[in-house]
């Protein structure tokens, strides 16, 4: 029997199928007059058999590539999101240019995936293209709607097959991981191709060039448009950008933001005699037990996971700066270029207070940090970045703050030695406030990344002095004490410099065992843009085993950070 009639027997008995569940292309027809399809159907299936065999061919420039279910997967232990999002761009774009394709790059509101936009009248090149170059043999290509792809993945050396219909996007990716059995990540960072056509426009005093779906501009352009282009780097390549879209935006955030974490090793034992000496010569100092437990220094190497996902999920961060007490991170490369190491010495004024233990103290500090940019964001290590957020996740374009209230609200009533420390904190704030704003709060700050304004916390330093020197004075955490990054997220609120808003978030408490199912539930989903991992032990209740913290970390944060020994360039 033949090739060609071999396909048209599989189709048939495919489309036979079909058919017995009751319609065939919306029509009741019989099974048996699929074998009598149009000869051109059949060949055009039969293209895409062939298509797709040789795309299971191993690709020659892809050793680490294996074959999974018909799709190719890539090993790559140093994958990078960033780097995955310009790879897949650049193949993209060099296989359109082999082609001769034109094609120009457009600016959407997406934060994981370029676009290109080509003529509507080279589609069929479009498929071909993609279907015929080497540098996307171990690539697949599938039609998108928005931001989700849609129907079946195939590989790119079948992409001929495509059907485009309604669809006028195909997505370009490469399914990557960091080692076999790993997470793999795929359409996420994809490359999309458009189709733009001209036509009239209701409405519209002259042609148009017609997008299909929406971007930062518009996808409704006067015709010439698109060619109007400026030179635009990426990845160290340029790329034909219009104009249109170098235009900065209303909802364009264009200023910088940092990034301030505090950190502590209490393992390190220079450290821990340093803050044993100071615990006896303040001995009878009346503060809550916990205020010096064993938790609040246990490193678990979170600060080496966060800064995993801050170098992952926000590539747009100006400078870190890593706030220590006379320590650095052994993991940590000698040359970490956007990150800083910066020691307490060098933002507290008063050396005598030193040494300090008590993280409210250290954080009513850092707004001192030399150079930190007006906007910032504040990290506690134990805090971690679970997908891609953008700047306009924490400010506004304006300049604003956003605010991410808890639902819980705290208990009203004065601070007392036998109470928890964060109620203390959250009595002692509410006292602050009502005193000078006659307001009171209720509710709970959340244990996410805080969006924070330099110039704010100046003015609370000033508005409130007794207590910022007060807190000063207390080495370890102390029942009068006020958190300065909660502070000023009421002030903010009070002052209009902050709107209340949401943001994807898990709270884990790892001090119980019984949260551990949490923990695979942000594994397997990875659907929270922000999680965090606090350890607030309860009395008589397991904790979750400290392996099992660490295996979660390393299979969430897979690759190393640019600024860890070993990591990427």
């Amino acid at each position: 029997m033949s090739p060609y009639r071999r396909a048209v027997l599989r189709l048939g008995r495919t489309r036979a199928g079909a058919v017995a569940r009751g319609t065939l292309g919306g029509r009741r027809v019989r099974a048996l007059r699929v074998l009598v399809l149009p000869r051109t159907r059949a060949r055009r299936s039969l293209r895409a058999t062939l298509a797709e065999r040789r795309a299971r061919q191993l690709p020659s420039n892809e050793p680490r590539a294996v074959l999974e279910a018909g799709r190719w997967v890539v090993t790559d232990p140093h994958w990078h999101p960033q780097r995955l999002r310009e790879d897949n761009l650049a193949r993209t774009a060099t296989a359109l240019e082999a082609a001769g394709v034109p094609y120009v790059l457009i600016r959407t509101s997406s934060a994981t995936r370029y676009t290109l936009a080509v003529s509507a009248a080279d589609q069929a090149l479009v498929l071909s293209a993609l279907a015929r170059a080497p540098d996307l043999r171990s690539a697949q290509v599938q039609l998108a709607v928005g931001s989700r792809s849609v129907g079946r993945a195939l590989p790119a050396a079948a992409a001929e097959s495509i059907e485009w219909g309604t669809r006028r996007v195909v997505r370009v990716y490469r399914r990557v991981r960091s080692a076999p059995g790993a997470w793999t990540v795929g359409q996420q960072y994809g490359c999309d191709v458009e189709l733009w056509e001209e036509g009239e426009v209701a409405g519209a005093g002259s042609p148009m060039s017609i997008g299909p779906r929406s971007n930062v501009a518009s996808n409704l352009l006067p015709v010439g448009t698109l060619a109007d282009t400026e030179p635009h780097e990426i990845g160290g390549r340029v790329y034909a950008r219009p104009r249109v879209f170098g235009q900065v935006m209303l909802e364009d955030v264009t200023f910088d933001v940092d990034v301030v974490y505090t950190w502590v090793d209490g393992s390190d034992p220079v450290w821990r005699d340093r803050m044993l000496r100071t615990r006896a010569r303040v001995e009878g100092t009346p503060f809550h037990p916990e205020s010096a437990a064993a938790n609040r220094f246990t490193d678990r190497d979170e600060l080496r996971y966060s800064l995993r996902s801050l170098d992952a999920y926000a590539p747009w961060v100006r400078h870190v700066w890593l706030v220590t007490d006379q320590q650095r991170p052994s993991w940590l490369a000698e040359e970490t270029p956007g990150l800083t190491v910066v020691d307490h010495r060098d933002i507290v004024e008063d050396h005598g207070v030193l040494p300090l233990f008590n993280s409210n103290a250290i954080i009513s500090q850092l707004h001192h940090i030399p150079d930190l940019a007006e906007h910032h964001v504040y990290l506690n290590d134990d805090v971690f970045l679970g997908r891609d957020v953008v700047k306009r996740d924490f400010f506004m374009p304006s300049g604003l703050a956003r605010l991410f209230p808890a639902r819980l609200h705290r208990p009203f009533g004065p601070p007392t030695v036998t109470d928890e420390p964060h109620l203390n904190i959250s009595r002692n704030i509410r006292a602050m406030l009502e005193e000078r704003f006659g307001t009171t709060i209720t509710r709970a700050v959340r244990h996410t990344p805080h969006a924070q304004l330099r110039s704010r916390l100046y003015e609370l330093e000033e508005l409130f002095a007794d207590d910022f020197a007060r807190v000063l004075r207390h080495p370890f955490r102390h029942h009068d004490d006020f958190a300065a990054d909660q502070l000023l997220q009421y002030y903010l609120e009070l002052t209009g410099a902050g709107v209340t808003t949401r943001i994807s978030y898990d709270y884990v408490n790892i001090g119980l065992a019984e949260q551990a199912p949490r923990l695979q539930r942000l594994l397997r989903h990875r659907d929270r843009s922000v999680f965090c991992l606090n350890d607030a032990p309860a009395p008589d209740q397991p904790p979750i085993d400290h392996a099992d913290v660490q295996d979660f970390l390393a299979a969430y944060f897979p690759v190393p950070s640019r600024w860890e020994v070993g990591g990427r360039s």
